[in-house]
């Protein structure tokens, strides 16, 4: 059994995973549409979504290899966003041709709730870029521990509705 990456947790067992990267402007062809079946996948150079996505995918994985399958995984996008002009609201995109590329591969069963789950995380980045990443299910947490530490560095700051909004106030009332 193949694996494309693998990471070793804290009591040092290898874990598999996937790691699919694409690198393009998404931020007009993943927006939600106002009308739901009236979704244009075109990119501004004509290429169409579903097949760029086939395409770069097929590029990142062995068909040959007999990679390892998860009975249930965990989908982790990580949608890099070049700048602050783009709205990058998460909630505003869908990530489905990425999801059903992934389920056509058959390295997940379905992507019914019961195979697979699903997290979206947004980061700056100097290009926008999307990676995703194919976990199982169980090691989750040790992945984001171990894979995507980097993204949990910066020190955020965590305060109360009423702080904040003392704090906006003082602002306004200073300039």
């Amino acid at each position: 059994m193949k694996t494309q990456y693998s990471f070793k947790n804290d009591d040092g067992k290898v874990i598999p995973f996937y790691k699919f990267s694409y690198q393009k402007d998404f931020s007009s062809v993943l927006r939600v549409r106002k009308t739901k079946y009236n979704r244009q996948y075109l990119f501004a150079d004509g290429t169409y979504l579903p097949q760029f996505i086939s395409s770069e995918t097929a590029k990142q994985f062995d068909f040959n290899s007999n990679y390892v399958v998860f009975e249930k995984a965990m989908l982790i996008i990580v949608h890099a966003f070049a700048g602050y002009n783009v709205i990058s609201d998460l909630d505003n995109y869908t990530y489905k041709p990425f999801i059903d590329t992934i389920r056509k591969l058959k390295i997940i069963e379905d992507d019914t709730w019961r195979e697979s789950s699903i997290t979206n995380i947004g980061v700056l980045s100097e290009e926008e870029k999307i990676d995703l990443y194919v976990v199982p299910f169980q090691h989750y947490i040790d992945f984001l521990i171990h894979e995507l530490k980097y993204i949990f560095t910066e020190d955020f700051n965590i305060q109360s509705i009423r702080e904040k909004e003392e704090m906006e106030k003082l602002a306004n009332d200073f300039f």
